[in-house]
């Protein structure tokens, strides 16, 4: 028996089962609230807490301490679907490393995928992720604390990915799994018999009320908006929903038909999972850590092999340099040990006469001379470097500052580059949506990004001659931004 525990939000999900490769059988379902301020999007931000917020949940609900999972769902996983040849598991590593050049700062990531479907025997597609070994060892160090030993660590995106594939995944070919949690909803896109499009959205309202099902409805159409943007001519088949109950599926259908979406839904329901807990489909995150994918899924073990080999190349280069050190020791000693002897009065001697030497003296005046003088030019030239370094500082609006404008508005909004400040660093932009409830998350976008050092948003206003929204918003570039 197995037990996995899935982190995200505030909110802790447990479940014990029998893992598989295409079926598995869930038990018991347990769930719980984190300490506030302890766990905030998956993350743990209070460890004490949390440490005993663990111990506390274990033995409350009898949990065994070994063979334990862990799934977890933050962003600190970055994730992209790569098309590749069919390559060796050496090759496949190499060809996933130079796709997330763009997000790669060091050496020291870890990288994972899990396979999707194709057709084509030649080509292969994989979602890989990317992820820092610290992350998870923190979580690690965190758990033993508590006394539990983890066996695996999965991201919440590819687990829950692998668990529609085989599930729902063998009966529709194009369809939507929306899955909502307390806060959120995420959905799942699936083109053609394989996955296409991950997203997730907030929602703050109580379940089987008329704006949440406009929220379900909303996060359904965004989907659309993306098929059409992307030109995928395949209709959908259905959507399925998990998290939510039954009786509300006919409110939902009717804030589809608000929006002109004729599209079937049902509830999550598969034979592919054993099910003796009838709530499970509530549980979906933490029940997808109980189907086994591929060796590259397991972020524990992965961790484990880079450090193993980290170790292991440190160990090599230490012996070697300790080797070079004691080879060069030994050769100084014996030259040292055989001319010191012979040379010493003389040496003695020859220095003597040379420090009493005229011409000596004067050359160390000369010298003394040229490290005043040398002195003197390395000052100017770190007054200059230092101007250099603060031209440097300044912000630029480039091609690729512009490139993040547009990849935060995405369908969002449309943005126009207006003009730029360099005094200042502020980047002037025309914005424009049109739906008011996508400027927030536009603005939301602007926020995370980093190069961004403020966002000065102060509202919208209607313009009916383009029936469009005008976003009033400026945006002060980050130092040495576009550099």
């Amino acid at each position: 028996m197995s037990t996995v525990i899935y982190l995200a939000n505030q909110h802790v999900q447990a479940v014990t089962g029998t893992p598989g490769q295409k079926k598995i059988s869930v038990k018991q379902c347990y769930s719980a609230i984190a300490p506030e301020g302890s766990l905030i999007n998956g993350m743990v931000m209070d460890p004490e807490a949390f440490i005993e917020f663990l111990k506390v949940f274990w033995a409350e609900n009898q949990l065994s301490k070994k063979d334990v999972t862990l799934v977890i769902n933050s962003t600190k996983f970055i994730g992209k679907t790569i098309e590749m040849p069919a390559l060796s598991d050496k090759k496949t590593l190499e060809y996933i490393e130079r796709e997330f050049a763009d997000v790669k700062k060091d050496d020291d990531i870890v990288y994972g995928w899990i396979p999707l479907g194709s057709t084509d025997q030649k080509m292969k597609r994989y979602y890989a992720e990317a992820i820092i070994p610290e992350f998870i060892q923190e979580y690690v160090a965190m758990f033993e604390e508590a006394g539990i030993k983890l066996k695996n660590i999965y991201s919440g995106e590819s687990s829950i990915i692998t668990l529609t594939d085989r599930t729902i995944g063998n009966f529709y070919k194009t369809f939507i799994l929306e899955i909502a949690d307390d806060t959120s909803l995420s959905l799942l896109l699936w083109v053609n018999g394989s996955f296409s499009y991950f997203n997730a959205v907030r929602s703050f309202y109580e379940q089987g009320t008329e704006e949440y099902a406009q929220d379900v409805a909303r996060s359904i159409s965004q989907i659309q908006q993306f098929m059409q943007a992307q030109q995928i001519e395949e209709p959908l088949e259905r959507i399925v929903l998990a998290g939510m109950k039954a009786e509300d599926v006919r409110l939902y259908q009717l804030s589809l038909a608000e929006r002109g979406m004729d599209i079937e839904i049902e509830m999550f329901e598969s034979d592919s999972i054993s099910n003796d807990a009838k709530e499970a489909g509530h549980y979906l995150y933490a029940a997808s850590g109980l189907y086994l994918n591929n060796k590259f899924h397991n972020y524990l073990e992965l961790c484990k092999k880079k450090k193993s080999k980290s170790s292991v190349m440190e160990k090599n280069r230490t012996g070697i340099i300790i080797i070079g050190i004691c080879l060069i020791i030994m050769l100084v000693g014996l030259t040292v040990s055989m001319v010191i002897k012979i040379n010493k009065k003389r040496q003695l001697t020859a220095v003597l006469d040379y420090n009493d030497n005229p011409v000596t003296m004067m050359e160390v005046a000369e010298y003394d001379m040229a490290v005043e003088r040398s002195n003197f030019l390395n000052a100017q030239m770190r007054a200059i470097q230092d101007i250099d370094d603060n031209i440097v500082s300044y912000p630029v609006c480039d091609n690729g500052i512009l490139k993040v404008l547009d990849q935060c508005a995405g369908n969002n909004a449309v943005v126009v580059f207006q003009s730029f400040d360099a005094d200042a660093g502020v980047v002037r932009v025309i914005a424009t949506s049109d739906t008011v409830d996508h400027i927030n998350a536009f603005i939301k976008q602007l926020n995370q990004q980093e190069i961004f050092n403020e966002i000065d948003y102060t509202g919208y206003s209607y313009d009916e001659g383009r029936d469009l929204w005008d976003i009033h918003v400026s945006c002060t570039l980050a130092e040495a931004a576009g550099r």
